[in-house]
Protein backbone atom coordinates (compact mmCIF):
# COMPACT_ATOMS: atom_id res chain seq x y z
CA UNK A 1 0.00 0.00 0.00
CA UNK A 2 2.84 2.40 0.82
CA UNK A 3 4.31 1.82 -2.64
CA UNK A 4 0.99 2.79 -4.24
CA UNK A 5 0.94 6.10 -2.33
CA UNK A 6 4.55 6.83 -3.29
CA UNK A 7 3.74 6.07 -6.91
CA UNK A 8 0.89 8.59 -6.84
CA UNK A 9 3.18 11.34 -5.50
CA UNK A 10 5.87 10.41 -8.03
CA UNK A 11 3.27 10.70 -10.79
CA UNK A 12 2.18 14.10 -9.52
CA UNK A 13 5.76 15.35 -9.40
CA UNK A 14 6.87 13.90 -12.72
CA UNK A 15 3.85 14.25 -14.97
CA UNK A 16 1.76 16.97 -13.33
CA UNK A 17 4.82 18.94 -12.11
CA UNK A 18 3.06 19.65 -8.83
CA UNK A 19 6.40 20.76 -7.37
CA UNK A 20 7.29 23.36 -10.04
CA UNK A 21 6.03 26.92 -9.89
CA UNK A 22 6.83 29.98 -12.01
CA UNK A 23 6.11 32.73 -9.50
CA UNK A 24 7.69 33.75 -6.25
CA UNK A 25 4.73 35.94 -5.28
CA UNK A 26 2.52 34.20 -2.74
CA UNK A 27 -0.81 34.93 -4.47
CA UNK A 28 0.38 33.65 -7.85
CA UNK A 29 1.95 30.64 -6.18
CA UNK A 30 -1.35 29.83 -4.44
CA UNK A 31 -3.28 30.18 -7.72
CA UNK A 32 -0.87 27.84 -9.50
CA UNK A 33 -1.00 25.34 -6.62
CA UNK A 34 -4.80 25.37 -6.49
CA UNK A 35 -4.99 25.03 -10.27
CA UNK A 36 -2.68 22.01 -10.25
CA UNK A 37 -4.56 20.40 -7.36
CA UNK A 38 -7.90 20.91 -9.14
CA UNK A 39 -6.35 19.34 -12.28
CA UNK A 40 -5.16 16.36 -10.21
CA UNK A 41 -8.55 15.90 -8.51
CA UNK A 42 -10.39 16.13 -11.85
CA UNK A 43 -8.09 13.53 -13.37
CA UNK A 44 -8.35 11.23 -10.36
CA UNK A 45 -12.14 11.34 -10.71
CA UNK A 46 -11.87 10.43 -14.40
CA UNK A 47 -9.27 7.75 -13.58
CA UNK A 48 -11.58 6.21 -10.95
CA UNK A 49 -14.45 6.19 -13.46
CA UNK A 50 -12.21 4.45 -16.00
CA UNK A 51 -10.97 2.04 -13.35
CA UNK A 52 -14.52 1.01 -12.43
CA UNK A 53 -15.49 0.54 -16.09
CA UNK A 54 -12.33 -1.42 -16.90
CA UNK A 55 -12.64 -3.70 -13.90
CA UNK A 56 -16.33 -4.23 -14.50
CA UNK A 57 -15.90 -5.09 -18.20
CA UNK A 58 -12.50 -6.74 -18.44
CA UNK A 59 -11.47 -7.51 -14.83
CA UNK A 60 -8.23 -5.57 -15.30
CA UNK A 61 -6.82 -2.65 -13.35
CA UNK A 62 -5.48 0.60 -14.77
CA UNK A 63 -2.06 2.13 -14.18
CA UNK A 64 -2.25 5.63 -12.73
CA UNK A 65 1.18 6.41 -14.21
CA UNK A 66 0.08 5.40 -17.70
CA UNK A 67 -3.19 7.32 -17.30
CA UNK A 68 -1.48 10.59 -16.37
CA UNK A 69 1.06 10.12 -19.18
CA UNK A 70 -1.84 9.65 -21.63
CA UNK A 71 -3.69 12.68 -20.26
CA UNK A 72 -0.53 14.75 -20.56
CA UNK A 73 -0.60 14.05 -24.31
CA UNK A 74 -4.31 14.87 -24.74
CA UNK A 75 -4.74 17.57 -22.10
CA UNK A 76 -5.99 20.16 -24.62
CA UNK A 77 -8.89 17.85 -25.55
CA UNK A 78 -9.64 17.31 -21.85
CA UNK A 79 -9.66 21.05 -21.15
CA UNK A 80 -12.18 21.58 -23.97
CA UNK A 81 -14.26 18.60 -22.80
CA UNK A 82 -14.49 19.89 -19.23
CA UNK A 83 -16.33 22.94 -20.55
CA UNK A 84 -19.00 20.81 -22.24
CA UNK A 85 -20.61 17.87 -20.46
CA UNK A 86 -21.44 16.01 -23.70
CA UNK A 87 -17.84 16.32 -24.92
CA UNK A 88 -16.62 15.03 -21.54
CA UNK A 89 -18.87 11.97 -21.80
CA UNK A 90 -17.64 11.34 -25.35
CA UNK A 91 -14.00 11.67 -24.24
CA UNK A 92 -14.56 9.23 -21.36
CA UNK A 93 -16.20 6.74 -23.74
CA UNK A 94 -13.19 7.01 -26.06
CA UNK A 95 -10.84 6.55 -23.11
CA UNK A 96 -12.78 3.45 -22.03
CA UNK A 97 -12.38 1.99 -25.52
CA UNK A 98 -8.70 2.90 -25.63
CA UNK A 99 -7.80 2.04 -22.02
CA UNK A 100 -7.48 -1.76 -22.32
CA UNK A 101 -4.60 -1.26 -24.75
CA UNK A 102 -2.97 1.79 -23.23
CA UNK A 103 -3.33 2.07 -19.46
CA UNK A 104 -3.72 -1.45 -18.12
CA UNK A 105 -1.75 -2.31 -15.00
CA UNK A 106 0.89 -4.92 -15.76
CA UNK A 107 1.56 -7.70 -13.29
CA UNK A 108 5.03 -7.71 -11.74
CA UNK A 109 7.02 -10.92 -11.44
CA UNK A 110 7.17 -12.29 -7.93
CA UNK A 111 4.82 -9.65 -6.49
CA UNK A 112 1.14 -9.65 -5.75
CA UNK A 113 -0.88 -7.54 -8.12
CA UNK A 114 -2.94 -4.73 -6.63
CA UNK A 115 -6.08 -6.69 -7.52
CA UNK A 116 -4.92 -9.62 -5.38
CA UNK A 117 -4.02 -7.34 -2.48
CA UNK A 118 -7.49 -5.76 -2.60
CA UNK A 119 -9.12 -9.21 -2.66
CA UNK A 120 -7.05 -10.28 0.34
CA UNK A 121 -8.06 -7.19 2.32
CA UNK A 122 -11.78 -7.53 1.60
Amino acid sequence: MRWQIELIFKTWKSLVTINEFNSKKIHRFECQLYGKLIWVILNLKIFNCLQEQMYGKYKILCSIWKYFRLIQNIQNFLIKAVKNQNQLRLLIKKLIDYAPKAIYLEKKKGKLALEHIINLLT
